[in-house]
């Protein structure tokens, strides 16, 4: 299925935002392309993003039958991060969580695989973390998951992923927090692999 998100974010380059809307949907069976979900999606939320988008062009342009391409939505996009917003697009499964929103105190991670693409996006699953979950835990889950350094292919090699997992858990056992370097030198190798995370806020 594609899902089209929402997210308010603090600059176009953040890799976290906050929740604001979610549409999902299986666009064979709607007979639709995915940029024409896209902007219908942005027509359906033109009450959160008309005042900030503040021009009048590209409200007309959303508002309108006109076909938008990949361009026009990357275009759009960019504008948005320069406003505080963002839209993400990925597929995900039929029964992937979080389908409608994402809960109140809830903090949604997404880990988005870009080598592995289905409808021409890349695939996105999702793991939440709830108040007091252990960080280097969910991050444990989202390396596991992530199939990489296999031991069923590749047995004989040293997981580097598994060993700043590692790190991770001993320094949050010792000092309730996580190391902002070793966390960043994860997101750092998971995303030269192909694999990026971008978390999401549970709704305000």
């Amino acid at each position: 299925m594609v899902e089209v998100t929402l997210v308010s974010v603090a600059n176009k380059f953040s890799t976290f935002g906050r929740f604001v809307a979610r549409k999902r949907a299986n666009l064979e069976q709607l007979g639709i392309t995915t940029n024409a979900f896209i902007k219908g999606f942005l027509k359906d939320n033109m009450g959160d993003l008309e005042t900030v988008l503040n021009n009048a062009d590209i409200i007309e342009f959303i508002n309108s039958d006109s076909i938008m391409s990949n361009k026009d939505f990357q275009s759009i996009n960019y504008l948005l991060g320069e406003v505080g917003f963002r839209i993400l697009v990925s597929f995900v499964a039929d029964d992937e969580i979080n389908p409608l929103t994402v809960p109140s105190g809830v903090t949604e991670y997404n880990i988005i695989d870009e080598s592995f693409i289905q409808n021409d996006l890349p695939t996105v699953t999702k793991i939440n973390r709830n108040p007091g979950d252990s960080i280097s835990e969910v991050l444990d889950t989202v390396v596991t998951q992530s199939g990489l350094f296999s031991t069923n292919t590749i047995p004989g090699v040293k997981n580097p992923l598994t060993i700043l997992i590692n790190n991770l858990k001993s320094e949050e056992k010792e000092r309730g927090t996580i190391s902002t370097t070793i966390s960043g030198q994860l997101y750092l190798d998971l995303e030269y692999m192909g694999i990026k995370i971008f978390i999401i806020l549970g709704e305000a």
